[in-house]
């Protein structure tokens, strides 16, 4: 093999900070060109536009100095299946789109915010592996060609074009379009495209965002066909104020001097497919500008996103024959800050996002458009209106989705130097003059190829970056190119360029604190909620925040998807992380923190956001009046024409159901229903609530007709009018047997064996079938959550994941009714003098019923909160169906509880596990009234106290989940485990937020709390 000019050039220009790019051709909107404008408005694909996606010859060198000359040979065959001989005694192959880490060449590599290379900017490190594509095409020509470009979506992290051993071009920014001309070496027939792309480049110092390393081509390779006389751009502003829509259209077109005199044709098409407005007129050499006011146009909201199409046609001036049209997505609406806040169309609105990674676990950042719009769809079913492109500009055609579907995006440039932090130099490329084309570049492609979007509300300078002279350079560039949208910075502290202030991760108080400061700018959070493993919890604390301090314009959870990948070889099910691919420095699993599972799959929390974030809320209700006060949390929509759909249940039994169509209460505004179903079917339960719920009466792009949207649990406070005598239950004599150091106490067909030297119950049948499968104890550890980071390292310090159990005392009382053993314990760890004091109290009544009465007390100078506290169980493994009255059917926890619907569930043991990519606590259920676990045919044991309890049953051990790294490692344990707990520490978010506010703490205090067991 040999090497030469092709290395030579491609090395050099990847730590040359003079060269940003070669031969690219300048920004512009994304186009898809069509021979004429009724093919350009079916969109779809197009004749004049050649897909190079596919497989690719593909060999992967160690540097740039090891590409071999052959390679640009144009010699070989030009079919796929030609060897690159004499390169290779076989050939390797590699997808486009795609990344070559994940098909086999490398491996993928996970950091947070270090870099995964020697820090020397803006030098790449020597050993900088290079992917060499190599494509033989045949090009066949479509009529009416002129020029011929070749465009890549995308391509990480820099590379070079050749076509037919011509150089065509260079390019950086790995989440931007790059365009080349290539008519000059293009020819009929044959051809041959080499691709040079390097792990790599001083780029590589601007994309440290916190997700995986991974290279190749991963967005789509097109050639495109067009005239000489072409559109080159388009800029679409459409504004909207209470008088209309004003459109204004600047179309660029490109010069051919041998073209001929050229016409201009706009149509605005609505979607039932009458135009709107149309003009034509002469094209202008540079570009023209058109603008017409359009009083009757529906303006575009997320909530509300009514979408035009413009067809811009270049027309021949004489013979009036089309030369080339494209389609561009219109929507009517203004954003500004008015009094401090940022409206859209005059009306303050609420951010309820989530930031958005490109993610697949086989294609990694290759996602396909269908893709995308199933988590599109997702969102919108999930009442989430926008999206932080975190951090880089999407694929295209995500924001084609997100004006069509409705949400706002914030969209943020390709940019993040968080690796520099670790050097103690966090603004030094920032601040640095030599680095400033290469981030203006970055915000100039980004801004030119997204701001025809109404989706497009904020542009963001990136993340993470420090700041310094080049934000400011990127700002004003932002301003010049398009002033119609706001910027976002996180990293402006001050607010020195930014039109909106943002901060990540505040505890609540901070959040309140900033909501009351006087400042003219609005707020967000553009991170908060980590969603890693079990959590986020306190949503609910952050909206009940931003609801009350109009400042505080919503926030985005971080984040949506987890980013686990595939590996060859395990099942579809098996997901990795970080740690698992043999790449030093790394963060682990820490790159699993979604709301989405790996597959797609909605966790729990994506449960607890929807609810956080409904459209209406129930503030409040007069049985009396049988009645509910809402709020409508909509900012543009009505309540009218929603339906209500509500159901009173008396101790779980359904006792009623009516559909209520909704009034008129306007967006943000307050509101009265008149629910008459609160008035029927009083009696003697126990327990009476009503639950509503609001539907979509009509079928949405994004949803079924009857789509829920919102949802309340109100509980009647008022006695029963009634109650009926229940019958006493039976009575059964009590016997108690000593055998040696165990008492076997008989009540009925249930016998329960004691052991007075281990103060424990050590087996319970019914008829001769066991219900237990071993002692029962009192335990407060979990299997720490992703989110427990501090809290498990200040449980750990205090020795809380290893109690030691001291028995002090055993007494048992039986009097012939009833059966007492009554211990007294003391756990602590060893090493260490504080402790918690346990009185237990077992007693079997004549009911046969088993009462358990726990009273704990802490002493000594102990941590001050705790994992759990409560009773484990161990249960024979045919134990695996429950049902319950209380909240679920989700996993709740004290600061997560608001997602849990009152109600009677049913789940078996493999329901109720929740299969985080790390295993860790999952599956718990707070509010509970009353619980069953039985066995198929078999009698099962019912469970209640007098306080609502939590519960969880699992075929894993908190043991068996801390070891465990991954969910495929879970081997079930002989014996169920149910844990019935007096409370659970809140989730909070400190896997890289705060822990969880304070009322949602499980702290080491002293406690009281009872269960009765019996068997049905």
């Amino acid at each position: 093999m040999t090497t030469g000019k092709h290395a030579a050039a491609f090395g050099q220009a990847l730590e040359n900070l003079a060269v940003v790019m070669e031969n690219r051709m300048p920004a512009h909107v994304h186009l898809v060109p069509h021979p004429t404008a009724a093919e350009a408005l079916i969109g779809g694909t197009s004749p004049r536009v050649m897909s190079l996606d596919g497989r690719f010859q593909f060999v992967l060198v160690p540097r740039p100095g090891a590409v071999p000359e052959d390679l640009f040979s144009p010699q070989a065959d030009p079919t796929e299946a030609s060897p690159l001989s004499p390169l290779f005694s076989s050939v390797s192959f590699a997808d486009v789109p795609g990344h070559w880490q994940l098909q086999g060449y490398g491996a993928p590599h996970y950091t947070d915010v270090q870099y995964p290379f020697p820090v020397d900017p803006p030098r790449p490190p020597s050993e900088n592996p290079v992917g060499c594509y190599r494509r033989a095409f045949v090009w066949e020509q479509p009529e009416g060609t002129g020029r011929t470009h070749v465009r890549f979506l995308g391509v990480d992290s820099a590379f070079q074009v050749w076509l037919n051993d011509v150089a065509v071009g260079y390019s950086e920014g790995s989440r931007l379009t790059a365009e080349f001309d290539v008519t000059d070496a293009i020819r009929p027939g044959a051809n041959l495209l080499v691709v040079l792309v390097a792990q790599w480049s001083k780029g590589s110092y601007l994309e440290d965002q916190d997700q995986w390393w991974l290279s190749g081509i991963f967005r789509s390779v097109d050639l495109l066909a067009r005239p000489a006389a072409h559109i080159e751009d388009v800029w679409v502003r459409a504004d909207f104020s209470p008088a209309g829509g004003r459109l204004q259209v600047t179309v660029r077109p490109a010069e051919a001097a041998d073209a001929g005199p050229t016409a201009i044709r706009l149509a605005l098409h609505h979607k039932d497919g009458t135009v709107v407005w149309s003009e034509e007129r002469p094209a202008a050499s540079v570009e023209e500008t058109v603008v017409a006011d359009l009083p009757g146009v529906r303006p575009w909201t997320a909530e509300t996103p009514f979408c035009y199409d413009l067809v811009v046609e270049l027309v021949d001036a004489r013979s009036g024959r089309s030369l080339e049209a494209v389609r561009q997505t219109v929507g009517f609406r203004t954003i500004r800050l008015q009094a401090g806040l940022l409206t859209v169309n005059g009306v303050p609105i609420t951010f309820r996002g989530v930031n958005r990674h490109e993610i697949d676990p086989d294609r990694g950042r290759g996602v396909t458009v269908a893709s995308m719009e199933r988590e599109v769809k997702l969102m919108k079913r999930h009442n989430i209106n926008a999206v932080r492109t975190s951090h880089y500009p999407n694929h295209p055609a995500f924001l084609e989705l997100a004006d069509r579907y409705g949400l706002y995006l914030i969209d943020e440039a390709d940019l993040e130097t968080h690796g520099m932090e670790l050097s103690d130099h966090p603004n030094l490329l920032s601040d640095d003059p030599a680095w400033e084309a290469l981030y203006v570049d970055r915000l100039e492609r980004m801004v030119a190829r997204d701001r025809n979007h109404p989706s497009v509300i904020l542009w963001s300078l990136g993340n993470e970056s420090g700041f310094g002279r080049n934000h400011r350079a990127m700002a004003k560039r932002a301003r010049v190119l398009d002033d119609s949208r706001l910027i976002h910075y996180e990293g402006d502290r001050d607010g020195a360029v930014v039109d909106v202030l943002s901060r990540m991760y505040l505890p609540v108080e901070r959040l309140r604190e900033e909501g009351e400061r006087e400042e003219p700018r609005p707020f967000i959070l553009c991170e908060y909620g980590h969603a890693m493993g079990n959590g986020p919890g306190g949503l609910e604390d952050y909206w009940a925040v931003i609801e009350s301090l109009p400042r505080l314009q919503g926030g985005f959870v971080w984040e949506w998807k987890d980013h686990a990948l595939h590996k060859p070889g395990y099942p579809a099910d098996t997901y990795f992380y970080g740690s698992d691919f043999g790449t030093e420095p790394n963060d682990g699993s820490f790159v699993v923190d979604g709301l989405l599972f790996p597959d797609g799959q909605p966790s729990p929390g994506l449960a607890a956001l929807k609810k956080a974030i409904e459209p209406m809320r129930v503030i409040a209700a007069d049985w009396e009046q049988a009645t509910l006060s809402c709020r409508n949390r909509f900012d543009f929509r009505s309540l009218a024409g929603l339906i209500l759909e509500a159901a009173v249940y008396e101790d779980g039994v359904p006792a009623g159901t009516s559909r209520i169509p909704l009034p008129d209460v306007p967006p943000g505004g307050f509101g009265v229903i008149s629910v008459p179903l609160m008035k029927e079917g009083r009696g003697s339960s126990s327990l009476r609530w009503l639950h509503v719920s609001l539907r979509e009466p009509e079928a949405t792009p994004w949803a079924e007709p009857g789509h829920e949207m919102a949802w309340a649990d109100v509980i009647d406070p008022r006695p029963a009018e009634s109650r009926v005598t229940a019958a006493a239950p039976r009575r059964l004599p009590v016997s108690a047997r000593q055998h040696g150091d165990h008492v076997v106490a008989a009540c009925g067909e249930s016998r329960l064996t004691f052991s007075t030297a281990e103060g424990r119950l050590v087996a319970w049948t019914h008829a001769g079938v066991p219900l237990i499968a071993g002692s029962p104890g009192l335990t407060v550890w979990r299997a720490p959550i992703d989110n427990d980071v501090r809290a498990a390292r200040h449980w750990r310090a205090y020795g809380v994941h290893r109690l030691l159990r001291d028995l002090r005392r055993v007494e048992t009382v039986t009097d012939g009714a009833a059966f007492e053993l009554r211990t007294e314990e003391r756990y602590a760890p060893a090493g260490f003098m504080w402790a918690l004091k346990a009185t237990v109290l077992y007693g079997l009544q004549p009911t046969g019923r088993l009462v358990i009465e726990i009273e704990v007390t802490p002493e000594g100078d102990g941590p001050d909160t705790l994992p759990r506290l409560g009773l484990e169980w161990r249960l024979p493994t045919e134990f695996a169906n429950t049902c319950w009255l209380g909240l679920g059917p989700e996993e709740t926890y004290a600061d997560s509880q608001a997602q849990g619907r009152l109600g009677i569930f049913e789940r078996t043991v493999d329901e109720l596990y929740v299969p985080y990519v790390r295993p860790q606590e999952h599956g718990n259920h707070t509010g509970t009234r009353s619980l069953s676990v039985s066995r198929p045919g078999g009698p099962g044991l019912f469970v209640s106290a007098p306080s609502l309890f939590d519960w969880s049953l699992s075929r894993f051990g908190a043991a068996a989940l801390e070891r465990a790294r991954h969910r495929h490692e879970l081997e079930p344990d002989a014996a169920l485990h149910l844990r019935l707990d007096a409370g659970q520490h809140g989730l909070g978010s400190a896997s890289c937020g705060p822990d969880p506010e304070p009322a949602h703490r499980f702290y080491n205090t002293a406690r009281r709390f009872s269960f009765t067991l019996s068997v049905r």
